[in-house]
């Protein structure tokens, strides 16, 4: 009988330790750092484009390279997580003010992706789907030599291609900041004229997002048309989204 009690208090001893193995190696799974945005940019590798099988966007460098090359009509895009583009502890959201000795990784602004073109890019269009995921740590500064005109802007999705249409769903956006003379956005900037459409659904911007422009709005800034009288206007819609942005 005593052998018996023995071999079920081991048995007991063993499970117990498995157990407490399993409960340290969760904790250690939950406190792992995000990975962080290195400010690359790199093609998504999985996916084919269409509705029913979107890109994969799974960190900062593909998020970036759908955003800089424009994305192409019809082409849908979807996140599998939540994407860090800067190290949120780095940087105060409400002032802008870098954390000594970090070099935050800056967002776009529309002049750096469309002529005169830095990077080689384009106006974005296409679907992004945020499948309830959030971006965290979106930075821009205001370079001051930076060509001004209405049509400017910093926010995730810069500006709409002329003419063309995007979406955005089911995305979260937090501690964010944006500082652009003309126009600062969360979501898009600028809705370019000549019957430019784009519709936001379902999304949102945290409490620790800040925008900073003469024209700022939390989910989409300006939206208009360009100079030419025969541009016609930009269409639309904002449907099941808030904002705790300042």
């Amino acid at each position: 009988m005593k052998r018996k009690a023995s071999k079920i208090i081991s048995l007991i001893l063993a499970l117990s330790l498995m157990l407490s193995m399993f409960t340290v190696n969760m904790f250690i799974s939950a406190d792992t750092e995000p990975a962080i945005w290195d400010g690359s940019r790199t093609a998504p590798t999985s996916g084919s484009g269409t509705a029913s099988d979107p890109y994969k966007i799974t960190n900062g460098s593909e998020l970036a390279y759908v955003i800089v090359t424009g994305g192409g009509a019809n082409t849908y895009y979807e996140l599998t997580g939540d994407i860090y583009l800067n190290d949120i502890d780095k940087i105060d959201w409400a002032t802008g003010e870098v954390d000594a000795g970090y070099t935050p990784n800056s967002w776009y602004e529309v002049w750096q992706i469309v002529t005169p073109s830095q990077l080689g890019g384009s106006d974005f269009q296409g679907t992004i789907n945020g499948k309830g995921h959030v971006v965290y740590g979106l930075y821009y500064e205001e370079n001051p030599t930076t060509y001004e005109t209405y049509c400017e802007g910093a926010a995730l999705i810069p500006r709409v291609k002329k003419g063309g249409n995007a979406t955005v769903l089911n995305l979260g956006m937090d501690y964010a900041y944006v500082h652009d003379n003309t126009t600062a956005a969360a979501f898009v900037a600028v809705t370019a004229g000549n019957d430019t459409t784009i519709n936001i659904d379902s999304c949102y911007a945290g409490a620790n997002v800040t925008l900073k422009s003469a024209n700022a709005g939390a989910i989409r800034g300006y939206a208009g048309r360009f100079s030419d009288a025969s541009d016609l206007s930009c269409g639309g819609s904002i449907t099941n989204c808030y904002s705790l942005a300042t």
